[in-house]
């Protein structure tokens, strides 16, 4: 059974110094903090519960809370924060680092993952982290909140949240607003405007962009849900109207299969350009119905 000693514990047992150095040579002790030792090899897990007891205030952040987030195996060292004015550390198990913040609530927020500088996870996964950690509609409140109890902020972290397609509801969502993004059109996601919130907003420009994903969308469901938003969308689309907005609705089918064409089509809808030709005419022009009666384009 795993157990953590202190070197009191140990002397009240009859273990002297000597003993004590011994055992540490023949690996039946294993030192993790000064005047603590462990009677099994230090795995990552079992010196984060060691460490929880010697520093009940302590807490995970860096590459060791992303890991957790992720539900990860947790590697060596371990990023811990501890409040100011205790002691600080590091040694190939753990860096501990103080940190002005008094909050040390057990759940800590998704934010504070980042929150270190680490070197194993990519800028790209970093800002999909973000974007899984507050997707949905509060995912920017709960952001807003998060980034006010994270005082520590790297560059990394500032990077990952500048780039990150926060509050989007899907997939198909995320993938294009970033490359809408990466044409320098950017939106807030899940915004309201009005009584209603719309996938994608450019207040400044006044244009809403609607993805409509299949769960409520269907045509083919029977559901009565599908009746309903129906209705909704098209009051949504009048409420943005009456408020000088212009809304682009797209399905999420027509985003996975024509990317690049959808996002030239907004491209041109927000800068003011003409509507690409190849889309100008009827839609029964240049597609066509099949596969199970879904538009294909026309080669």
């Amino acid at each position: 059974m795993n157990t953590l000693w202190t070197t009191n514990q140990l002397r009240l047992r009859g273990i002297n110094r000597r003993q004590i150095q011994n055992a540490l040579r023949h690996g039946k002790l294993f030192r993790i903090y000064r005047g603590h030792y462990l009677n099994q090899e230090p795995t990552p897990d079992n010196v984060l519960q060691a460490l929880h007891q010697i520093k009940p205030r302590c807490r995970t952040a860096g590459k060791t809370a992303h890991e957790q987030a992720q539900g990860q195996a947790l590697t060596f060292p371990l990023i811990i924060e501890v409040p100011r004015n205790k002691a600080v550390m590091k040694c190939k198990y753990f860096q501990i680092f103080e940190t002005r913040c008094n909050d040390f609530r057990k759940k800590q927020p998704p934010l504070r993952a980042l929150s270190r500088e680490h070197t194993n996870t990519s800028a790209d996964e970093r800002r999909a982290f973000l974007e899984r950690a507050y997707e949905g509609k509060n995912g920017g409140r709960r952001l807003a909140q998060d980034r006010k109890a994270v005082r520590h902020k790297p560059a990394s972290m500032m990077h990952a949240l500048e780039q990150a397609q926060i509050g989007c509801d899907s997939h198909a969502e995320r993938k294009f607003f970033k490359a809408a993004a990466q044409r320098g059109l950017k939106f807030e996601h899940n915004a309201w405007v009005g009584p209603y919130r719309y996938d994608g907003v450019n207040t400044r420009r006044r244009i809403i962009v609607e993805i409509d994903g299949e769960t409520y969308h269907r045509a083919d469901t029977g559901r009565s849900e599908t009746f309903e938003q129906f209705e909704i969308d098209r009051w949504k689309d009048i409420s943005a109207g009456f408020r000088g907005f212009r809304v682009l609705r797209f399905t999420s089918d027509m985003v996975e299969r024509y990317f690049e064409k959808i996002l030239d089509v907004l491209e041109a809808f927000i800068r003011g350009g003409e509507m690409p030709k190849e889309v100008r005419d009827p839609i029964w022009t240049w597609k066509t119905l099949k596969f199970g009666q879904r538009w294909e384009w026309i080669e």
